[in-house]
């Protein structure tokens, strides 16, 4: 779900290419932490939205996972259907299909999203992170009109 803004408001910070060995050191003294990354545009509502999905996420991940443990029985009907009954074909066809979505696209984006989430809020206060996960997972806090 994406919403489209009149204006989008975004962060950008740069290396400067000239001291970006400089900027690397720093940055690796400092346990990877330093105020310069790559020079990226951050759309607030896109990060926003990722915040506010995660939850989501984490039941749709676990959900996935547990109907993959429900189609390994199913499949395993693909040896005993008739070569004649093409109906039962088509419908273990499906579900053999769909595990591979599952496993080769759905859980893969999923793990990705939840663990760059997680290890974003590792780099927090424990006040930040408190606040996110009031804020953003719970809910807590102003809505918008």
């Amino acid at each position: 779900m994406t919403i489209e803004m009149e204006s989008e408001q975004s962060t950008t910070k740069s290396i400067d290419c000239r001291n970006w060995r400089k900027t690397l050191g720093k940055h690796a003294q400092q346990g990877g932490i330093c105020d310069v990354a790559d020079p990226v545009s951050i759309p607030y509502e896109k990060v926003e939205s990722w915040l506010k999905s995660y939850k989501d996420w984490k039941a749709r991940l676990k959900y996935v996972q547990s109907e993959l443990t429900y189609i390994p029985e199913l499949t395993r009907t693909l040896d005993m259907v008739a070569a004649h009954s093409s109906r039962k074909q088509e419908t273990v066809l499906r579900t053999v299909i769909r595990r591979i979505q599952i496993t080769e696209h759905e859980i893969p984006l999923l793990l990705s999203r939840i663990g760059l989430i997680d290890y974003a809020l590792t780099a927090l206060t424990s006040e930040e992170g408190l606040f996110v996960r009031l804020r953003y997972f719970d809910n807590l806090g102003p809505q918008k009109p």
